[in-house]
């Protein structure tokens, strides 16, 4: 698999992050906070955070391990944080 870009963005995992973090109010709004408002670890690592939880929370309940997870920590290593976070921070 190559990471071309994908509408605009580094590759197609960064554009499904994105879009699932501007597709509602709250998750939104959490995720700009989190790009402005990065004390304690810098931004990129806190959204990184953020997202893993989102969705590591989704497939966890069959335990912590599994093909559910293995293929969401492997996509999530593809993303581009630093282009979502400047992102939201363009807005």
């Amino acid at each position: 698999m190559t990471n071309e870009q994908y509408n605009g963005w580094a590759n197609r995992e960064t554009w499904l992050v994105n879009l699932w973090l501007t597709n509602d109010q709250e998750t939104y709004e959490a995720a700009r906070e989190i790009c402005d408002i990065a004390y304690e670890r810098p931004a990129v690592t806190a959204l990184q955070e953020f997202v893993e939880s989102i969705a590591f929370d989704a497939v966890t309940e069959q335990g912590s391990s599994g093909l559910g997870v293995d293929l969401i920590g492997q996509s999530l290593a593809c993303v581009d944080w630093r282009e979502i976070v400047e992102s939201f921070r363009e807005d």
